[in-house]
């Protein structure tokens, strides 16, 4: 059995409201960008005091150092934790890849010199030369390594004086220290690879209304402008730095010699969460004169509607969902998501809602699970039924799951309560009815008798609204799955669920006393020679969502 990778990314800035809403939070894009298919990766939010214990470094095959707002030679508490840290992963020679503040931080750890930039702050799109020499063809770039690249810089510090054993691979007009290496085991980049048009947008805004910048430094907003491979380029080489075997050659260099990798191209990135722009983000806007009329790529010209789905979560993020996952957000785009659309998020348990004017740009949504009871009447419960009935009105898809599932036979008149035989929680096998063709337009031909899925509630739907058609049901609950007309579906269960998400829930709950160890042994026992039949579960929902019915 092959070892699974880990990561951990030390988080050196808080989400704002716009990554939160759009992409889960940094640590999505931070994992869209660097991440691979079957990859743990953990984050740990060192702005906040938030660090792993010294005797779990050894266990990680990488480490990324985000930007930050901060600067990286002050010596606040959790900045000279930090450098402590990397301190330690050094002797160790554990890969660390440091972006903008990360790369500052560890040229002052390495005994550089970093401060105020000499010739001033950089907030665009902007090219940095490769020093071809100190490149082996065929290692992070393949055979043909570029001239120079482009990249979103957000920056007022830079490396003044590089560490003595630092090797140069990039620099440009404004900085002479763009992209450096130390030994086979630091990699340093002063730009932003994960960064993308709207996350850089949306900075500039903000920093502009606090009144940190003026006008006068932003010139006219450009139409998108990327050359194809440069987004490719980025994520490539940060992941062959991170991932891969070195084979240790010398190679010429401006500055001597020094040992690099020469190794094959790698995969990219083969699936995981889209997060806005296509193929994830992709440095690949300006602020100045560069200005282009064609699309990014993996971005729909203009005649081709993005659609567009909304994620209405009912739960707080769990400390473990947090670090695995980036939080339930990412867990529901994986699942539900595609390629090419936008996903946002509410936080509806913090009463965080869209506009009325707003709902009609929706193709579709989802209501998530949820600890609280759908029969409840706080204000939250209470605007949230509202909502759905405006959705109801206006005929829009939503995808009821657990929670929202009941929330939806709340709205439309059927009733809720405790689960007649007592709290479900585990794998469960449940019957699809033979009776409707609806599932034949989700499934296709093959319609199946049944399907395994994860449940975790103690409430159910007692009566049906009178518009409901049954579409699944159990020995132990009667309505599994309904549908009202095309365009509202309701599952008790969670098709987003894995076994990890499961146990984590039940060790919780345990440890706060709610359940009795029994219960929790039985619960985990259903899972652990079994797993819920995903990939079904998926067919069917983004059929539902996404499909002409």
């Amino acid at each position: 059995m092959v070892e699974q990778k880990r990561y951990a990314l030390f988080l050196a800035t808080l989400d704002s409201e716009f990554v939160k809403k759009t992409y889960g939070g940094y640590h999505n894009v931070f994992v869209e960008t660097f991440g691979d298919e079957g990859e743990h990766w953990d984050s740990f939010r060192v702005v906040e005091g938030e660090f792993p214990e010294e005797k779990d470094l050894e266990k990680y095959d990488g480490f990324v150092i985000s930007g930050s707002s901060h600067d990286s030679f002050e010596n606040d508490p959790w900045i000279l934790r930090l450098c402590e840290i990397v301190k330690k992963l050094d002797e160790m020679k554990k890969k660390v890849l440091g972006i903008c503040f990360g790369h500052q931080i560890i040229a002052r750890v390495r005994g550089g010199t970093v401060g105020r930039a000499r010739k001033g702050p950089e907030l665009k799109l902007a090219d940095i030369t490769i020093v071809k020499d100190a490149i082996t063809p065929g290692s992070y770039f393949g055979n043909e390594i570029p001239d120079s690249l482009a990249i979103i810089k957000l920056h007022q510090d830079e490396v003044l004086v590089l560490p003595e054993t630092a090797k140069v691979l990039a620099y440009s007009d404004k900085y002479e220290v763009e992209m450096f290496t130390i030994e086979d085991h630091f990699f340093c980049i002063q730009g932003h690879p994960e960064y993308n048009r709207d996350i850089l947008f949306e900075i500039v805004d903000r920093v502009l209304r606090l009144g940190y910048i003026t006008k006068w430094r932003i010139r006219q907003r450009p139409r998108w402008r990327i050359g194809e491979q440069t987004g490719n380029y980025w994520r490539r080489f940060a992941r062959i730095f991170l991932k891969a075997e070195f084979q240790l050659i010398r190679v010429p260099h401006l500055r001597g010699s020094f040992p690099w990798a020469r190794l094959g191209s790698g995969p990219l990135h083969p699936g995981g969460l889209y997060l806005g722009w296509g193929q994830g983000p992709t440095p690949s806007t300006a602020f100045d004169d560069r200005m282009g009329s064609s699309p990014p790529l993996g971005v729909e010209p203009e005649h081709k509607k993005t659609k567009r789905f909304a994620l209405f979560l009912a739960t707080c993020d769990s400390e473990f969902v947090k670090k695995a996952y980036g939080g339930y957000f990412n867990v529901f785009i994986s699942t539900f998501g595609d390629e090419g659309e936008q996903w946002d998020l509410f936080r509806v348990v913090d009463g965080d809602f869209p506009d009325d004017k707003d709902l009609d740009s929706y193709d579709g949504f989802i209501i998530s699970g949820s600890p609280h009871d759908a029969f409840a009447d706080a204000d939250w419960i209470v605007k949230l039924c509202s909502l759905c009935q405006k959705l109801d009105e206006m005929e829009k898809k939503v995808l009821g799951i657990c929670f929202g599932h009941q929330i939806i036979t709340r709205v439309k008149g059927g009733k809720i309560g405790r689960a007649r035989q007592g709290p479900d929680m585990g794998l469960r096998t449940i019957t699809i009815s033979k009776d409707t063709e609806k599932l034949g337009l989700y499934f296709g031909d093959e319609v199946p008798a049944s399907l395994a899925i994860v449940k975790c509630h103690q409430d159910e739907v007692l009566e049906l609204p009178d518009s409901a058609t049954v579409l699944a049901s159990s020995e132990v609950c009667q309505v599994e799955m309904f549908s009202i007309g095309d365009h509202l579906l309701c599952i008790q269960g969670h098709p987003e669920y894995n076994k990890e998400i499961l146990f984590e829930i039940v060790d919780r709950v345990l440890n706060m006393k709610l359940m009795e160890q029994e219960f929790a042994d039985k619960a985990k026992s259903t899972m652990e020679t079994a797993e819920p039949d995903k990939d079904l579960w998926q067919k069917l929902c983004k059929n539902f969502l996404k499909g002409q019915i």
